[in-house]
């Protein structure tokens, strides 16, 4: 199963007790999630739908981009309240925010719109009631507006299966659960305006435009396993190939580094660690060597 914003609500759902703790119940958490954001219905712990959006699938990508909203008003949210409490965990504040959401949607005839300002403002009121931490009616107005346009965002991108429809949107998550959630912190504490943080969040296009998009698909990386002889004397090498697989459009690096078994370190073979990295697009193989000394003692 995939651990995702949606499951991560829709797990909610069942804690709260909105349905039973059986496989039924989790379908019908499914559901009542999926039709609340108007998606079509599939089962969530089964649907790789972030694969399935870039290989052409609309549905898929229709419940990414709403994916992308939930985590981004999540985010934004437990960002401001932070801020302005001072002392309450980020994780603590996210876990708040998707309860209250939970609650919200739990009925069977609710709708999850976070494009909406009154939708936001909602949530960021049910937030302060389970929390203690509070804004004012105006703060509340401002934070909501600041955070439906970050939303409205990504509903603004024309939905389509593709890996470009992906990207498009991950550069909005970036610019909102990065900057964006640092000025929304910012407007917390008090220190800035209303008028500073409409400012700003009127300029938010202009900031994802200059944003580059993250791997949204996985990169995976294949080490091939080597072999070689010893021998009695003097030095040999291993060399391990590695291989990334996928569509890398950031660079990708990885970190190695030898660990003893049956060979010992120093004794059979040279300690050897280091970085490998790849530029974005790159799919090209590397290689690790590691130096084998030769020696007449048995080893397992």
């Amino acid at each position: 199963m995939m651990i995702t914003p949606s499951s991560t609500v829709v797990s909610k759902l069942i804690e709260i007790k909105a349905f039973e703790r059986n496989a039924e119940g989790i379908r019908n958490a499914d559901r009542r999630y999926l039709t609340a954001v108007g998606v079509p219905d599939r089962p969530l712990a089964l649907w790789e739908f972030v694969a399935d959006a870039a290989d052409g699938d609309g549905g898929a990508a229709r419940l990414f981009g709403k994916e992308t909203q939930l985590y981004n008003t999540v985010a934004m949210t437990a960002s401001a309240f932070e801020a302005r409490a001072g002392g309450l965990p980020f994780a603590f504040l996210a876990d708040v925010a998707i309860e209250d959401i939970a609650h919200k949607i739990a009925s069977p005839d609710a709708s999850l719109d976070l494009t909406r300002e009154p939708v936001v403002a909602n949530i960021l009121r049910g937030i302060s009631v389970r929390t203690g931490v509070t804004f004012s009616d105006a703060e509340i107005a401002s934070l909501s507006a600041a955070i439906a346009h970050a939303n409205r965002l990504i509903e603004q991108i024309a939905l389509a299966g593709s890996r470009s429809y992906l990207d498009a949107v991950v550069k909005v998550q970036q610019v909102a659960q990065g900057e964006f959630s640092a000025t929304l912190a910012q407007f917390a504490r008090g220190h800035l305006t209303a008028a500073q943080l409409q400012t700003t969040t009127g300029k938010l296009s202009q900031a994802v435009a200059a944003t580059r998009a993250f791997n949204v698909l996985p990169v995976y990386l294949g080490a091939f396993s080597a072999t070689v002889a010893e021998g009695d004397g003097g030095d040999t090498y291993l060399e391990f190939t590695v291989v990334p697989y996928g569509d890398p459009a950031l660079p990708v690096s990885v970190e190695y580094r030898t660990v003893a078994g049956t060979a010992a370190e120093g004794s059979d073979y040279e300690a050897s660690a280091g970085t490998l990295t790849w530029a974005a697009g790159d799919t090209s193989p590397q290689i690790v060597r590691v130096r084998v000394l030769g020696d007449t003692t048995p080893e397992a």
